[in-house]
């Protein structure tokens, strides 16, 4: 490839991604390596989260546990391999000590995980970060402390998705302008009781925004019945959107 093919190749690359606007320091169409540089931290985490991820257990060490710590395995056993079709779970309820100990014998991964929900979710998706890139989508939630308002990004194939904030507090009009400055236009804004999010769920809403350019999807909604003012914002791109908006298509009277 010629250095004129890559430059404009660069430029292609940087003008899909620019036209993103920044959201707490990331653009929806960033890589995985764009969105950790902005998250050193969580690079800083991958060390420690191998470190001290829990090793399989042996038929021995299982016929070895306590009472309480052999219970907590055959749940966590039952909740990672029975809801997963291709696992081939061969119990329909939590299985007994022995039962675990012959599926160990069997070459099944036995883990006890005795971690805090929190760290084992942040753990998750730092080692899913950091993996090959997979069609299959995962979802990346911000530390409690290390931002103002909760933040979720949604990854796949090696980009980032979607990006949802969730706001305790502010003021929706401060939002609403910020996101207009962000994308260059002004809001569709209305009120009513429910609109429908991408996932095919219906969010109850008071009060929302909407910005649609040729390659941003962004949505601010409000339930203003809440006290503390309770908003979400939701970031994607205009094809994610279209995509979306095709497959839930209403039809007319006449059609």
């Amino acid at each position: 490839m010629n250095r004129r093919l890559l430059m404009a190749f660069a430029l292609l690359w940087s003008d899909g991604v620019t036209c993103q606007p920044l959201i707490m320091g990331h653009r929806v169409g960033e890589t995985v390596l764009q969105f950790l540089e902005a998250e050193p931290h969580m690079q800083g985490q991958l060390e420690s989260c191998r470190r001290d991820a829990p090793k399989p257990l042996t038929p021995q060490q299982i016929d070895a546990l306590s009472k309480e710590d052999a219970y907590v395995l055959s749940q966590q056993v039952y909740t990672t391999y029975a809801v997963s079709p291709s696992a081939h779970f061969p119990f329909k309820k939590p299985p007994s000590r022995g039962q675990m100990a012959g599926l160990a014998r069997q070459g099944w991964l036995l883990v006890l995980d005795r971690r805090m929900p929190d760290v084992i979710a942040s753990c998750t998706a730092v080692i899913q970060l950091n993996a090959p890139a997979s069609i299959v989508p995962f979802v990346v939630r911000s530390d409690r402390d290390a931002r103002p308002y909760p933040m979720t990004w949604r990854f796949q194939s090696g980009t980032l998705l979607q990006i949802d904030i969730d706001f305790r507090g502010g003021e929706f009009a401060a939002i609403e302008a910020d996101m207009t400055a962000k994308t260059g236009i002004e809001p569709i804004a209305k009120k009513q009781t429910e609109t429908p999010n991408l996932y095919g769920g219906i969010v109850a809403v008071s009060r929302m925004a909407m910005w649609l350019t040729p390659d941003t999807y962004a949505v601010l909604v409000q339930d203003e019945k809440l006290v503390d003012g309770q908003m979400h914002l939701l970031v994607t791109s205009r094809k994610q959107y279209d995509t979306w908006a095709n497959s839930h298509t209403v039809k007319s009277a006449l059609d």
